[in-house]
């Protein structure tokens, strides 16, 4: 948008996800300089001893350039408001959180698919309780999924909506949740950074407008110890070139691509260490209950609000996952970065699997990969190895975190010094890691006849056989005992699928005519798959060619625009 007000309010995230920022008056050209010592400042304004952040180096002065798409009006008279990146000695700041989150997208663009985040923000409104602390507002009326005066009586979360809709915020619902004086926002789906700093700001308008009708709104996972708790939902999901979904796959039963069971396995394995991120207070664990309904557990459902991870019903553009862990009080950017950085843990364990001997899907070159000690045929996939044991030092380094986090009462203790340092190191091992896990993928041969023996094998072509007969207008459940007759056939002969009689299919039932024999072999199934974003030939093709684009566009503008470090 074009700047017509007054003042800027220029606004950056601190590792704690608080705003920091001035207000640029006059001629403002978008940038300004801060303080480096805001990285390791605690809540009580005391900076930690975190070397090349504060004394050692001298408390210079950081850079934070306005990102001209984050602008919109503000909600302030006279004031546009905007979202900036810290630069230090005129390279990005390492333990920016903005350039977290950029560093955990750039691997995906590189593969042709940009992240999609959504954030759906719980809080509660609380009113002076007349002795200096805060009550819930009263609303004797209130139901959970309620609207109209009965849930708001003053108006007060309207008024927010309102001026979130007011400032270009693409609020997409609101209304009551469980418990009095509790609310939900949802905010519609946008690549990755925009919608991490649409929360980031729509956070900060919902505090503001509460603050301004005299009213505090809460986004710690549990402030009232006899109600339910507030969760921050990341819903995930990548949008390929042509704008597709590419967490969907039509063919599949349940509607999910490859790529959203691999990510959801990355979720699952790293829920644990993601909790230091995505429950940073103490407060957190008050909400994170085995019986209470939030992200506790390790383990996903179908549209079940039970579970970490939660596949919601909605296939085509809305197939999504949903991580349920996260407490409002989350650093938004670093949620979506260690969201999305540790989908890469799951994809150089894969890589590290098929490149062993068992398998032999995939073989690296000699430039990303070392000769065994003591077993000269052996090749070792070092840098797959490296990034997936690098994923456990991040995990380690959350983990020191949480364990840290525990031990605290309340309030600040000097204990918050230890939660700096891992953050800082998390920064610098994705900048090493991120490169190298790049030049692999890109120099590793693939081995195709290994994978043309591999794909039939344990009749993975049964499904074949039952969506060709549903194409034919078989009823699935029809279908799938067809195909579990057929597969039992051939486990009794040991034989393969296509090497059953004519006679033996229709004996199976009269539906399996020799026609299904086009869809009984790797290349036959492959064809018959045609939808946009299928794994047929026609399609992967089309995918590979605007994946190429997209890289190429990125290419033309880091060489004009990029500044090497």
């Amino acid at each position: 948008m074009e700047p017509k007000a007054r003042q800027l309010r220029l606004m950056y995230p601190d590792i704690l996800g608080l705003e920091r920022g001035k207000y640029l008056l006059g001629d403002w050209t978008g940038r300004t300089a801060f303080c480096i010592g805001v990285y390791p400042l605690t809540l009580d304004r005391e900076i930690l001893h975190i070397p090349g952040l504060q004394f050692d180096i001298g408390l210079p002065d950081i850079e934070v350039h306005l990102d001209v798409d984050s602008m919109r009006p503000g909600w302030e008279p006279d004031t546009v408001v905007g979202v900036g990146d810290a630069e230090s000695g005129g390279e990005p700041c390492p333990v920016d959180p903005r350039f977290a989150l950029r560093q955990a997208i750039e691997p995906w663009v590189e593969r042709g698919l940009m992240p999609q985040i959504a954030y759906e923000f719980e809080f509660y409104l609380m009113e002076p309780d007349g002795e200096g602390g805060w009550r819930p507002v009263p609303m004797p009326s209130h139901r959970v999924y309620g609207t109209g005066p009965a849930i708001d009586p003053d108006g007060v979360a309207d008024e927010m909506v309102r001026t979130a809709t007011d400032c270009e915020f693409d609020v997409e619902s609101w209304g009551s949740e469980y418990d009095m004086s509790q609310f939900e926002v949802n905010i519609k789906y946008r690549d990755a950074l925009a919608a991490a700093d649409d929360a980031f700001l729509v956070r900060l308008l919902i505090k503001e407008i509460a603050t301004r009708r005299g009213n505090l709104a809460t986004f710690i996972g549990r402030p009232i110890a006899d109600r339910g708790g507030s969760g921050l939902h990341v819903n995930l999901s990548f949008r390929t070139e042509d704008g597709s979904n590419a967490f969907e796959d039509p063919s599949a039963t349940d509607g999910l691509s490859l790529l959203a069971r691999q990510c959801l396995a990355g979720m699952l394995a790293h829920h644990e260490g993601m909790a230091a991120i995505l429950a940073p207070h103490t407060n957190a664990y008050k909400r994170l209950q085995p019986d209470m309904l939030n992200g506790y557990w390790a383990n996903w459902g179908y549209d079940d609000r039970t579970v970490g991870v939660r596949v919601p019903p909605g296939r085509g553009a809305t197939t999504r996952l949903e991580q349920r862990t996260a407490d409002g009080a989350a650093n938004t950017y670093l949620a979506a970065a260690a969201i999305t950085g540790m989908h890469l843990s799951r994809l150089a364990a894969d890589l590290a699997l098929w490149a062993t001997a068992e398998f032999g899907f995939v073989e690296f070159s000699d430039a990303f990969a070392t000769g065994s000690s003591i077993m000269p045929q052996k090749k070792n996939p070092d840098i797959a190895e490296l990034a997936r044991g690098k994923s456990a030092r991040l995990i380690g380094g959350l983990v020191t975190v949480l364990t840290m986090l525990k031990g605290l009462p309340l309030t600040y203790d000097r204990d918050m010094q230890e939660d700096k340092e891992p953050a800082f190191d998390a920064v610098d091992t994705l900048d090493l890691v991120l490169p190298a896990l790049a030049g692999m993928i890109s120099t590793m041969t693939v081995r195709v006849d290994r994978l043309a023996v591999a794909a039939p094998a344990g009749y993975t072509l049964a499904t074949e056989v039952a969506e060709w007969l549903v194409r034919r207008g078989v009823p699935f459940r029809e279908a799938h005992d067809v195909t579990g007759a057929l597969v039992a056939l051939c486990l009794a002969r040991d034989c393969a699928l296509g090497e059953v009689s004519d006679e033996d299919l229709a004996a199976v039932s009269p539906r399996l005519t020799p026609d299904v024999r086009s869809v009984l072999t790797v290349r036959g199934a492959l064809e018959a798959r045609t939808t946009r974003g299928s794994t047929g030939p026609g399609p992967v093709t089309d995918q590979l060619a605007a994946a190429q684009d997209t890289v190429d566009g990125w290419r033309e503008w880091a060489a004009t625009q990029v500044v090497p470090r």
